[in-house]
């Protein structure tokens, strides 16, 4: 157990360093460097924050902290956790595709949580499509039954032999991967009352599929 919480706390670190690195890299490359911009410093300061607020949750409890949940718009975490993957994106070109509601889809959630669930499901999807492809974001408005936000991209989907233990502790196929973001990102979502399931799609790729329950849309009404 002490070798799954120290892995535990390596991934929820990883993804916020990840995003950093990318923006101070793509300023210092010797050709063609991209000065960064006074939204590239707010990003690194957000994720920055992130950092600070994981290790302390892991220091206090050794354990996924309990969700700090509060009114928050899904659109805008959508988009704020693209910002920590979009320099990767780009580099890889891959051609990032947003279908969000006109109108604010408010929840009752751990922003910073949901958020680390999304960079995980981008840095995923941006791995298996390599160079070239598309990655779809795809959010519902609130219905009568369940928020819903897809994320789908064009790589050779998820292979046969990890299907039935994808959200199992240690299960990747990375070479460096620690099997970790999507157990951590399903335990994430069942502390919201939420879930999430993965599948193939039939035109290629793969789908991630984040549900909500409307009782977690409380945040809508005040």
């Amino acid at each position: 157990q002490v070798g799954q919480l120290a892995a535990g706390v390596a991934h929820e670190i990883r993804n916020p360093l990840t995003g950093i690195k990318l923006l101070v890299e793509a300023a210092l490359r010797p050709q063609a460097p991209r000065p960064l911009t006074l939204e590239d410093t707010q990003v690194m300061y957000r994720e920055v924050k992130r950092l600070e607020q994981t290790v302390q949750h892991f220091l206090n409890f050794a354990r996924l902290p309990a969700p700090q949940v509060a009114p928050c718009d899904l659109c805008d975490i959508v988009k704020q956790a693209w910002e920590v993957v979009q320099v990767k994106a780009r580099q890889q070109k891959v051609d990032p595709r947003f279908d969000l509601p006109t109108q604010p889809v408010i929840v009752s959630a751990d922003a910073g949580q949901l958020n680390t669930v999304l960079v995980n499901l981008y840095l995923n999807a941006l791995d298996a499509i390599g160079t070239v492809g598309t990655l779809e974001i795809q959010l519902s408005p609130a219905d009568q039954d369940a928020i819903q936000l897809r994320v789908c991209d064009s790589g050779p989907g998820i292979p046969t032999e990890i299907q039935e233990k994808l959200f199992h502790p240690f299960a990747t196929t990375k070479p460096h991967g620690t099997g970790l973001g999507l157990f951590l990102s399903e335990r994430i979502l069942k502390e919201h009352g939420g879930n999430i399931d993965a599948k193939n799609r039939p035109q290629g790729g793969a789908c991630f599929t984040i549900t909500l329950p409307v009782h977690a849309n409380r945040g809508k009404q005040s």
